[in-house]
């Protein structure tokens, strides 16, 4: 978590340095990239930047943009997942894309988020209903 901490503390004022330390981050931390390994660094780069944009949002999200009260009572309107179809590689070249997970889809207007347990609820974005379970 250093690097997280180190992009929100000492990169704060310098949002295109943070952007590419939390890329890095993505790359080899979650995404596991040697980045000794030049090759697969640039295959992955447009994933890793898409999910540190994510970071980026969220965090402007949850820092500065959400009411205090929301986030106490975890009514927190999340940022949609970045798109990650017609992923490139390092030379511009597309990726395949990756079907998608049926258990993944929900409802319209529904959201899965995590509680703080670690277990998953659904949130209906309109209604602003939540529940346990899965909505059908």
């Amino acid at each position: 978590l250093f690097h997280t901490d180190h992009c929100y503390t000492e990169l704060l004022d310098s949002p295109k340095e943070r952007l590419e330390e939390l890329k890095n981050l993505v790359l080899t931390h979650l995404l596991l990239i040697n980045p000794d390994d030049p090759k697969a660094m640039e295959l992955h780069d447009d994933h890793a930047e898409r999910i540190a944009w994510y970071m980026e949002t969220q965090y402007q999200n949850i820092v500065h943009d959400l009411p205090d009260t929301f986030y106490r009572k975890a009514r927190i309107a999340w940022v949609d997942l970045p798109d990650f179809s017609n992923l490139k590689d390092g030379s511009g070249k597309p990726l395949g894309d990756n079907p998608v997970d049926p258990e993944d889809i929900l409802p319209n207007k529904w959201i899965r988020n995590i509680a703080n347990d670690g277990t998953y609820y659904f949130w209906n974005e309109e209604t602003r209903e939540a529940q346990w379970e899965r909505p059908t």
